[in-house]
């Protein structure tokens, strides 16, 4: 069995800090002191569907800390 669950939000809905808020979002913390820590949140289905392309960004991120 497969379920959906929309996430409704107003069109042009903003965050906290003003920023289009999206589906989930992928961090690498040097800039908050923890270097080599990659915040992956709100992962869900299109995180899923996207893991190959997600993967590949991951580890050019992880090459790439300085």
């Amino acid at each position: 069995m497969m379920t959906y669950r929309p996430k409704w939000q107003a069109s042009g809905q903003k965050s906290r800090r003003g920023e289009p808020i999206r589906d989930f979002y992928i961090k690498e913390e040097s800039e908050r002191g923890y270097r080599g820590f990659i915040n992956l949140v709100g992962m869900e289905s299109p995180g899923l569907t996207s893991c190959l392309a997600i993967g590949n960004y991951i580890y050019n991120l992880v090459i790439n800390i300085k």
